[in-house]
């Protein structure tokens, strides 16, 4: 397991190449990210366009993008998914708390056609 820095505010660009590093040197079978907010680490945001730009990385490295959508999923961030607001589809999203409404515990993983 490798770690990326987190894209806080003027240090974009050195998430940006750490996770290049990693996936260039085929060293990362998958990027997982919490998309637009890090929630479990304390309710850090980060822009639309650095998600796009590792989705951008992902796919040229053949990376597969998985986007953990439990926090932000299901309108929390103004849209449906937060994925949507950086116009990218991730490999794999998982979602689950909003699903159901709080009424039953539910998760569920989508895929894209080529992982599924």
């Amino acid at each position: 397991i490798d770690a990326i820095p987190f894209p806080a505010a003027g240090r974009e660009q050195e998430t940006l190449d750490r996770f290049e590093a990693v996936s260039r040197d085929r060293r990362a079978a998958a990027l997982i990210v919490e998309p637009l907010v890090l929630g479990a680490g304390g309710m850090l945001m980060y822009p639309a366009s650095v998600l796009a730009e590792l989705k951008r990385i992902a796919e040229r490295t053949e990376t597969l993008f998985i986007a953990d959508e439990v926090m932000t999923g299901w309108g929390r961030t103004g849209s449906i998914f937060a994925c949507e607001q950086a116009a990218i589809a991730p490999d794999i999203l998982c979602t689950s708390k909003g699903l159901t409404g709080g009424s039953l515990p539910l998760a569920a993983t989508l895929a894209t056609d080529a992982i599924f």
